[in-house]
């Protein structure tokens, strides 16, 4: 096949075609992307080949208006909450924060001519704001904005030429603050405020803040009881906290009483999270994201949801704000294409990182836990498995595609002790290892993406679409399009670092399947020998007219291994007429 390069030109049309409209043929494809239009309407487009042994070919396309951008609601405070029910198909604000921060103020010593050129590029570097003044620009060496479990942190590397620091130094509960903007008025930018946990002075005049989310009742100890589902408590404990509320969901099935008993609010947020539960088809996560909100994501029903429409503002530098720009909206398309490199869509580096192996070794492809309840004298045994996709053209990453009967044989068992579960909601225990099971198993195929232009469309456990290109084309990799790759993905963790004059957005992206190739897609797979489910997707034992008490004899003796590591021994001494209720002897060993 001869080489060629394919030029676009608009034959006839109201505007110009702009971005790289000639490529290069890789095989028999070819791929143009971050192409743009200067005006709506219908175009004839030629593409035109350098090699005279193809033909030009024509194409008729019309343009419609770009959408009008709505600027995120800024809602006034108010004493009363609308109450929002009904589907939430996407991670939406149900209450606004009520957490207000002065505007910040700019040192503008400079002479007039570039105060404009300052101030437009505010947030591009890190703006830090110590005892009432800005620390120069200039003076920051390096900063990371991150998570530490579900709350913000940062750490963070300067100068003090002005003597801010020496004149004043930290004291108990000092704070400072940092600024980011998003490179568009429609869309939030980041000012938060921070504690400082710790400071130290380094050498050459350097010091070393880091800092923690500046809500005093986040790390203070509370003794209180909550009754309701977790959905309720969490959207109390958000005003308590005069936090805002994000959810992807309308209620859980998980109401009881929750007792914090002498924890702190994030340790207590955590434990309701570990046991809470919707459904055998759900599992949830929380944290505290970069806009003084609390966020309660249902994690399966976003990586079920179909992104193929989403869209997001587009910025590309300081000049885009200048021009009133920065509200250009386009896909939510993260990608390394090179025609997209002044895109907050580019992604300069990444790297890929498959765990599945590992984590099946330590933890089976399934866990089956047992644990006795007291209060119903009965030993109860689920198998508990995670979520997987139904889509045919992806590969479930547990075990071999020819594993075939080894699937059922791959697991791993966890006592998890003694109970009294009359006072919890019915799926307590269960909800604690199907919560887990799934998070270990989001987490098997992990990539972590650097972006030099930080894409402010992004949220944690929000799904996107990654297109990644092959620098070369080989035997193993034969198309344009890396397939094993790109396809959809979900945002674990963002973190923002700014060093050596740049500041750069830095996701870590996890997915619990890989795509076939195209080669693969056709490869029949070794099916299983009988036709049973074994999704593990268990009904709830308590609610259930059969017992799983009555799989049990007198006699019978089980050596289970818990949680921490000791052994024990479980012999069933008396088994009631209806099978209903067990006595069993537990002894550890």
């Amino acid at each position: 096949m001869a080489n060629t390069k394919v030029l676009l030109k608009v034959k006839s049309g109201p505007g110009e075609l702009v971005g790289e409209v000639e490529r290069d043929l890789v095989g028999d494809q070819i791929i143009f992307t971050g192409l743009q239009f200067t005006e709506p309407g219908n175009y004839v487009i030629e593409a035109i080949p350098s090699n005279n042994e193809y033909s030009t070919i024509e194409y008729e396309i019309s343009v419609d208006k770009q959408p009008e951008v709505i600027p995120q609601d800024n809602r006034e405070d108010t004493d009363e909450t609308e109450e929002i029910s009904g589907e939430r198909p996407v991670i939406a604000q149900i209450d606004p924060p009520k957490i207000k921060l002065d505007p910040l103020e700019y040192n503008a010593e400079v002479d007039t001519n570039s105060i404009g050129e300052m101030v437009q590029s505010i947030g591009y570097a890190p703006f830090l704001y110590y005892y009432g003044d800005q620390i120069p620009e200039t003076d920051i060496k390096s900063l990371n904005l991150y998570y530490d479990g579900m709350i913000p942190v940062i750490s963070v590397t300067f100068l003090d030429t002005k003597d801010y620091v020496r004149s004043n130094p930290p004291l108990n509960d000092t704070k400072f603050e940092v600024f980011l903007t998003s490179g568009s008025k429609y869309l939030k930018s980041i000012h938060l405020k921070f504690k400082i946990k710790s400071h130290k002075e380094l050498k050459s005049g350097k010091y070393l803040f880091k800092g923690t989310l500046d809500i005093d009742q986040l790390y203070q100890v509370n003794y209180r009881s909550y009754t309701g589902s977790s959905f309720n408590i969490f959207r109390d404990i958000s005003k308590e906290l005069k936090l805002g509320f994000n959810s992807n969901i309308s209620d859980t099935n998980d109401t009881m009483t929750w007792k914090n008993t002498g924890q702190v609010y994030q340790q207590f947020i955590y434990d309701v999270v570990r046991h809470s539960y919707i459904s055998d088809n759900s599992f949830l996560l929380a944290y505290i994201d970069f806009y003084w909100c609390l966020n309660y994501v249902d994690v399966e029903k976003e990586w079920r949801r179909d992104i193929s429409t989403d869209l997001g503002i587009i910025s590309r530098s300081v000049t885009d704000v200048d021009n009133g720009g920065g509200k250009q909206i386009d896909r939510l398309l993260l990608t390394n294409d090179p025609a997209v490199n002044k895109s907050n869509n580019f992604i300069r580096s990444y790297k890929f990182i498959n765990k599945s192996t590992d984590k099946s070794l330590k933890e089976g492809h399934f866990t089956r836990i047992k644990y006795y309840d007291n209060n119903k004298k009965q030993l109860l045994e689920f198998d508990v498995d995670s979520l997987s996709s139904d889509n045919e053209n992806v590969m479930p990453l547990k075990g071999s595609p020819t594993d075939g009967e080894k699937y059922k044989d791959f697991f791993i068992t966890k006592f998890l002790g003694t109970y009294d579960l009359d006072n919890v909601h019915n799926d307590y225990k269960y909800a604690e290892i199907q919560n887990r099971r799934n998070l270990d198993n989001l987490t098997k195929v992990v990539a972590e993406f650097t972006l030099p232009n930080p894409n402010f469309n992004i949220y944690k456990y929000q799904k996107v679409s990654v297109q990644i290109y092959n620098s070369t084309i080989t035997v193993t990799n034969d198309t344009y399009i890396d397939e094993r790759i790109s396809g959809e993905w979900m945002v674990i963790d963002i973190r923002y670092k700014w060093s050596k004059g740049s500041l750069k957005q830095i996701l870590t992206l996890s997915r619990k399947e890989l795509n076939k190739k195209h080669k693969e897609k056709d490869v029949p797979v070794i099916e299983e020998t009988n036709n049973e489910d074994n999704s593990q997707i268990n009904d709830n034992p308590n609610d259930s007219t059969e017992s799983p008490n009555s799989v049990y004899n007198v006699g019978d003796s089980y050596t289970i291994q818990g949680e921490d590591g000791s052994f024990y021994k479980i012999t069933v001494e008396q088994v009631s007429d209806n099978g209903k209720d067990i006595v069993a002897k537990i002894k550890e060993i």
